[in-house]
Order: C-alpha cells, then sequence, then structure tokens
C-alpha cells in the first residue's frame, strides 16, 4: 500500500498540470516537463495555498512519482511535435486524393528524401574489465566518438518497397582517397563544398538516376512525394510527361515523409552494423 502525502492536493494539483502539459487537446503541441519544472511547480502550488513548510525536495520529487506512476524520463527527439496536424492532414488529403484520381499503382508512387551520415561515429559506452584498474583513466573515449565527419544520403523507394534506387551519397571531395584506392564506387557520388544536396544536384539527381532508373521499371505514371526543402527543384519536369510531383507542406515530413517512418533508420542501423563489423575484423589484427 503506497503511503500517504502529507500534502495531497500539492501532490494532486502537479499532476494534473503536468497531465495538462503532455496532451494534445484541442490539437496543442504537448509541452517538455523536466524534473525541475516539476519541482518549481510545487512550489507555486504550495504557495498558492500559504503552505510554507513545503520543500520540493528530490525525495518529495521521487515519492510524487511513485504515488502517481509516472515513468521515467526520456530524451525528445525529431520535430513531430511542432506538426499542427488537423491542418496538415487537410493538405495531405488532397495529396492522397490526387494520387489516388490519377490511378496511379503502389508500385508506381515513389518518396525521396536525403539524411546526414555521420560515417565514422562509434560507440560512445564501454564495459570495464578486471584489469581496468584505473577505471576513471580506462573511461576516457575518443574524438570518434563525436566525429563530425559527415556525408548526405539521398534515398527513393516505391510504396510496395519494389523498387528501390541506388542510394545517392554526397560528399565533399570530388574525388576521395578511397575512390583512388579501392575504384569507383558501385553506386552514384555527387560532390558538393559542404557535402549536402543542393538544387544543382537535385538536377542532377532527377535526370541521371531517378528518371533514368523509371524509364527501366514502368512505362504507366509515376508519382514522386518529395518534402518542400529548398534544395528540391520542383520545377523539374519529366519531358514525357510520365512523373508527376507532389511536394508535402511545410513542416509535416517528420510525420508524413513515408522514408522517415523508419526507412532511413533502418538504413542507419544497417550501415551501422556493418560498421561495426568491420571495426572488429581490423581489430582482430592486433
Amino acid at each position: 500500500m503506497k503511503a500517504k502525502s502529507r500534502y495531497k492536493e500539492i501532490d494532486e494539483a502537479v499532476f494534473e498540470w503536468v497531465r495538462f502539459l503532455r496532451s494534445q487537446c484541442g490539437g496543442r503541441r504537448p509541452l517538455p516537463v523536466s524534473r525541475a519544472l516539476i519541482k518549481a511547480r510545487a512550489i507555486h502550488e504550495a504557495k498558492a495555498r500559504n503552505i510554507y513548510s513545503f520543500k520540493a525536495s528530490d525525495g518529495w520529487f521521487w515519492r510524487w512519482r511513485w504515488r502517481f506512476n509516472v515513468g521515467k524520463t526520456v530524451a525528445l527527439h525529431g520535430e513531430a511535435a511542432d506538426v499542427d496536424l488537423a491542418e496538415a492532414d487537410k493538405e495531405v488529403d488532397k495529396i492522397r486524393s490526387a494520387i489516388l484520381d490519377g490511378k496511379f499503382h503502389p508500385n508506381n508512387v515513389f518518396n525521396m528524401d536525403e539524411t546526414a551520415l555521420f560515417y565514422r561515429t562509434i560507440p560512445n559506452r564501454t564495459y570495464l574489465v578486471c584489469s581496468d584498474v584505473d577505471k576513471r583513466q580506462a573511461g576516457k573515449g575518443s574524438k570518434l566518438m563525436r566525429c563530425k565527419d559527415r556525408l548526405t544520403v539521398v534515398l527513393c523507394v516505391n510504396a510496395t518497397g519494389t523498387c528501390k534506387l541506388d542510394p545517392v551519397v554526397i560528399g565533399s571531395s570530388k574525388n576521395p582517397r578511397c575512390f583512388r584506392y579501392n575504384g569507383p564506387p558501385s553506386i552514384p557520388y555527387f560532390h558538393q563544398a559542404k557535402a549536402w544536396n543542393d538544387r544543382a544536384l537535385y538536377r542532377r539527381w532527377w535526370g541521371e538516376v531517378f528518371l533514368k532508373k523509371i524509364r527501366e521499371w514502368t512505362s504507366d505514371p509515376v508519382a514522386l512525394i518529395i518534402d518542400g526543402f529548398k534544395g528540391h527543384d520542383s520545377s523539374c519536369t519529366d519531358p514525357l510527361g510520365q512523373v508527376m510531383v507532389f511536394v508535402l507542406p511545410p513542416n509535416t515530413t517528420s510525420v508524413f515523409q513515408p522514408l522517415d517512418g523508419g526507412i532511413i533508420a533502418a538504413m542507419k542501423a544497417h550501415y551501422k552494423s556493418k560498421l561495426l563489423d568491420k571495426v572488429v575484423s581490423v581489430a582482430r589484427k592486433y
């Protein structure tokens, strides 16, 4: 049985306030709630009731969590909470209706997006063994844990997953050293000063990679869904009129972009697995 609180009114008022902040009533975005914020609110509730003996200590905080089954803190990620879902749904419904009315087969509905890949980053945690006598010294890491060497990977796939275009890798070097020693890459490689996609590279991807693959894939109408990133040149048109481009509404890609629904994350997880396998195989030599 849970122990009774000396300040039941304060506890309940704080819990209701936290629930309100974390709710999405009326399309409102949930707000982050930290321990410091909860303790500050508790002090506010105590003062409002003229209870000056109350202390928002760590002990009170942990007991409050226990009483109301408040879970552990989690790191917030992404931008999905910034999306006005009610308004965005209307715009996405227009795109959905246009695709359905256009009689595009799911095999011919494509999505394109790019993502940053920190290709040299290694894990930042380790297990210590008995021989690690000086644990403070053994706990020191490497710059590779926060390595900022970045590539951009451009992905494009159809709705059924039956047609996956070769990923395009964008780097800052025109002729990377690895190509000089290992030969030309097996997938398209573009270069740009900041290793990022811009309108010039998008037009190159459109002509050299996308349209070329579409001509091989089908002669039926094709829909391409992209986001409104300024590096995407939506003025690109298919001279044969086979491809129709649909642009997602602003600030909605984190929710409605198909590739952001786990495909990009799966690609990065697969790459990390291959990277660690390479690290293990090299480490065996020493």
